[in-house]
């Protein structure tokens, strides 16, 4: 049986302020009015959201004079934090709005650091719905089910019946997604309950439309139809010609699962005339592929085409890649059901040049089939011709054989009569060099039809060799695949394995804390296995701290971190060493007789930087050594670099030049910073150059007044703008920090 499948139409339901204008008056005067700032933030939110829905590039403006405002106020209110929280989760939904899901994810991560650093429940909430919401556009749906579920128990807990609704709603639809339509219809349905006990028709009725869409891809019309005739009523009662535009097109699907294709006409012209007084050109384009599409199935190829003609013009007129792609499709079907086989390659060549690149190999086989069915009944409409020729030839012998006859029994009576038998057998041997030229002339026929007949089985043949050859090239390429595939899941099975027995050996954040108080550490390796590696303990009642950077990066670099770290346990059991220069000159003796056996090893471990610290928490006092490796502390607002030996690890292993230990005293508040050079070599900015010590320096030093957490996510936004979308991260990169 012909069947129509549904689009899948899920619509946005918002509504804009007519009274915006006369509004926005109002806030301003009463901002002009107000003294306490977190009034004056308020008010700029209330501006935003005025045009939050109809006009964001305006909301967005108001957001960020909200954020430029709070940069120059003192924060010392809690409810600041939380403003400064919902600033950036409103500019966050706009950037998402915008398409630009990396910036938005930015700011949402921002502002859950804020909610969760001030304990703010309702907000923790919220960031975790939008984070769903992206992840669901970028299509990780399991990801963005993750959030959601994260979020409902806030919104339970607080009774926001609204956000409830919209996580399972947005659960179900990524479900459906995944093609888990029990579970989609589960979560649908608890949505829709909460709608309705709560006295919200226009969510009920998107979830309506939604239900409609899924018990029709479940091959439930009647269940379907009256979904989308609740959905289409109450849209049609509250103005939305939007959405019940939609409804329409897809009332037309149900009909067409029936087969009731005048019934579906009826209502995608409905369709058509909501989209005309909406002015919406791209649903004209729809609704007129949607129509060209049930002609189609009817049987009337001719206005299947026209219609397919005018969804085609006007997806060209708006630039609309998809309605190009379904118009071609449609028209392609059209002709190729017609009969009109050279149309429907001319429309299958622009449908497959505008279509996905990631189904080339679909688009060649749909080619290659409708150039060799156009070739074959060309080479078939040949012989036809042939043949024809061959009927005519065989009809004309007859006819001469006939008038062979006649002129014989004419010849017969003359002579008998009037010539007598002489003049009998002169015109008999006239007429037997005719019917044998005749006869040569057809035998010289009948042999170039053969002839041609041999030749187009030849092609034939040489057509279907071509065919088998194509897919056992085919098979052969997927078997390829397969292997490479399979080889590569080991690889990165075994250097996720790595990364785990790396991770083991590194200490947290707690574990840091617990070393050296308030402090943070920023590590982003560029492989998943990392170079760099960083070790904390404490001996004697004092902080040991060490941060190497071996010679690359990925497994090379993660072998040496990971014996530079056992090493570095071992020394802990060293009662001799007493300086951070006598750790470092142990290190250097342990690595010269663990990789000097070649001069390979020699070259790995002379790559590498290591800066090794001891922090007499009790004295105040920091002893530092290091090998090609400096640290920064910030005084004040001060910064001041110390830098370690000019020589590489591992050098003159026989010799007796030995590291050297400076001995630095801090104060309470000082900011101790240990590195390596990752984020001093990141290439970006507008002129892809290195980010540069001075640059880092002058980060350090500009960060240093904030918090620990706040720090490092400074770090990690700097690093995050400073690359930007072309330049990938060069090196595994590491900072430590902590406050005296």
């Amino acid at each position: 049986m012909a069947r129509l499948y549904p689009f899948l139409l899920i619509t946005l339901l918002i509504f804009s302020h007519p009274e915006a204008k006369a509004g926005l008056d109002s806030l301003k005067v009463e901002f002009e009015k107000a003294t306490e700032d977190t009034t004056k933030v308020k008010l700029l939110i209330e501006m935003g959201d005025l045009y939050y829905q109809t006009q964001p590039d305006s909301a967005y403006i108001f957001y960020q004079q909200g954020l430029d405002f709070l940069e120059t106020t003192p924060m010392d209110h809690q409810k600041l934090y939380i403003q400064k929280g919902t600033l950036l989760r409103y500019i966050g939904i706009i950037y998402r709005g915008w398409g630009n899901l990396a910036t938005a994810l930015n700011y949402f991560q921002e502002a859950l650091d804020i909610f969760m650093e001030q304990d703010f429940q309702e907000g923790i909430s919220a960031v975790y719905n939008n984070f769903g919401v992206v992840y669901r556009n970028l299509g990780n749906y399991s990801k963005a089910i993750e959030y959601y579920h994260r979020a409902i128990p806030y919104f339970e807990e607080t009774e926001n019946h609204f956000m409830l609704g919209s996580c399972f709603n947005n659960i179900s639809i990524c479900y459906n997604e995944l093609g888990e339509t029990d579970l989609a219809l589960d979560y649908l349905l608890q949505a829709k309950e909460i709608y309705e006990e709560h006295a919200d028709p226009i969510n009920v009725a998107s979830a309506d439309l939604t239900l409609g869409g899924i018990y029709l891809k479940m091959n439930e019309p009647d269940k379907a139809y009256d979904y989308y005739n609740k959905a289409l009523e109450m849209f049609l009662l509250h103005g939305l010609k939007a959405q019940a535009t939609f409804t329409y097109v897809n009332l037309s699907y149900v009909y067409g699962a029936w087969e009731d294709f005048e019934k579906a006409l009826e209502k995608t012209e409905k369709a058509r005339v909501l989209a005309e007084e909406t002015s919406s050109l791209k649903s004209l384009s729809t609704i007129y592929n949607v129509q060209s599409r049930i002609y189609r199935l009817k049987g009337d190829y001719q206005k299947s085409l026209r219609k397919g003609r005018k969804s085609l013009e006007i997806a060209y007129e708006i630039n609309a890649l998809d309605n190009k792609v379904n118009s071609y499709l449609q028209m392609k079907l059209a002709a190729e059901a017609s009969g009109d086989i050279a149309a429907a390659y001319n429309y299958a060549s622009h449908y497959i040049t505008l279509n996905d690149s990631l189904q080339d190999i679909e688009r060649k086989r749909v080619i290659y089939e409708l150039e060799t069915r156009y070739q074959t009944e060309k080479k078939q409409q040949e012989i036809e011709l042939l043949q024809e020729r061959e009927e005519v030839s065989r009809l004309q012998l007859v006819q001469s054989q006939a008038e062979i006859q006649r002129q014989r029994f004419i010849l017969l009576l003359v002579i008998f009569i009037l010539l007598g038998g002489s003049v009998f057998l002169y015109f008999q041997y006239r007429q037997y060099r005719k019917i044998r030229d005749a006869n040569q002339k057809l035998e010289r026929q009948n042999k170039e039809i053969q002839r041609k007949n041999q030749e187009i089985r030849l092609q034939r043949n040489e057509l279907e060799k071509q065919s088998n050859l194509v897919l056992d090239q085919k098979i052969q390429i997927e078997k390829q695949n397969d292997a490479l595939k399979k080889a590569n899941k080991e690889i990165l099975a075994g250097i996720r394995y790595a990364e785990k027995v790396q991770s083991s050996l590194f200490p947290d954040e707690d574990y840091l804390n617990a070393h050296l108080g308030n402090s943070f550490i920023f590590f982003r390796p560029k492989s998943i296995v990392s170079g760099d590696f960083y070790w904390v303990s404490s001996k004697n009642g004092k902080s040991l701290i060490a941060a190497a950077d071996c010679t690359g990066h990925g497994v090379a670099g993660g072998l040496l971190s990971m014996l530079g770290v056992a090493f570095l346990n071992e020394s802990l059991h060293r009662s001799s060493l007493k300086t951070a220069a006598d750790y470092m000159d142990y290190l250097t003796r342990r690595f010269n007789t663990s990789l000097l056996v070649s001069e390979e090893g020699r070259s790995a471990m002379q790559g590498m930087e290591v800066s090794f610290c001891i922090f007499d928490r009790k004295e105040k006092s920091l002893q530092f050594s290091g090998a090609d490796a400096s640290i920064a502390i910030v005084r004040g607002n001060k910064l001041e670099v110390f830098r370690g030996e000019r020589q590489n690890f591992g050098q003159n292993p026989d010799g007796d030049k030995k590291f050297s230990c400076k001995e630095i005293k801090t104060s309470p508040g000082d900011m101790v910073y240990i590195f390596s050079d990752g984020f001093i070599d990141q290439f970006g900015g507008e002129h892809g150059a290195r980010y540069t010590s001075a640059g880092f320096f002058k980060l350090l030093e500009n960060i240093s007044m904030h918090t620990l957490s706040y720090q490092k996510t400074l770090l990690e936004s700097e690093l995050e703008n400073w690359k930007g979308t072309h330049f990938e991260q060069v090196d595994d990169i590491l900072v430590i920090g902590f406050r005296i």
